[in-house]
């Protein structure tokens, strides 16, 4: 169990390895390693943990699938306070595939016959970030990287806004 039933995270295995400057305090706090990270393409001025980085790159790719190419969205998260946060991004021309292939109902998303490889893709990298559940705890620059260039993929350019984790 990562988190007990008052809701304090057990990071003591964590801190094994990210000790000092980089020790953790909880699930989702502010990376350590890169304080001032925006993976998400969120607003200037907000300040996100880890997992709410990760679900916020989770709605921009979403957004991506969902989004004809030179349409805006609505990306989504919370900021490192817990407060609601939200922006807008368009989507570059040069995104693959025609968005009536994949649609998202909720977690689930329907995968038309006329989908491209790179939407596919990008759905099933959404998938296992999503599904593996503890967004970027486990593993937080496999799952930003991951993320970060299934948009690349499916769009050809980077998310708008954010810094390109290597």
């Amino acid at each position: 169990m990562m988190s007990d039933a008052a809701g304090n995270d057990h990071v003591a295995v964590c801190n094994a390895c990210h000790a000092g400057s980089i020790a953790v305090s909880g699930f989702d706090t502010v990376d350590p390693l890169y304080p001032t990270a925006n993976w998400d393409g969120h607003p200037a001025g907000v300040t996100e943990g880890v997992q709410d980085q990760v679900h916020g790159l989770l709605s921009v790719l979403a957004c991506a699938l969902t989004t004809s190419a030179n349409q805006t969205c609505t990306a989504a998260s919370t900021d490192s306070n817990g407060n609601p946060v939200s922006w807008t991004i368009t989507i570059p021309a040069t995104r693959q595939g025609p968005v009536s292939a994949v649609t998202l109902n909720g977690t689930t998303f329907a995968i038309g016959p006329t989908a491209t490889t790179q939407e596919k893709d990008a759905v099933y990298n959404w998938y296992l970030v999503n599904g593996e559940g503890s967004y970027g705890i486990h593993n937080t620059a496999f799952d930003v990287i991951l993320l970060q260039k299934a948009f690349l993929d499916l769009t050809g350019e980077n998310i708008p806004g954010a810094t390109i984790r290597q």
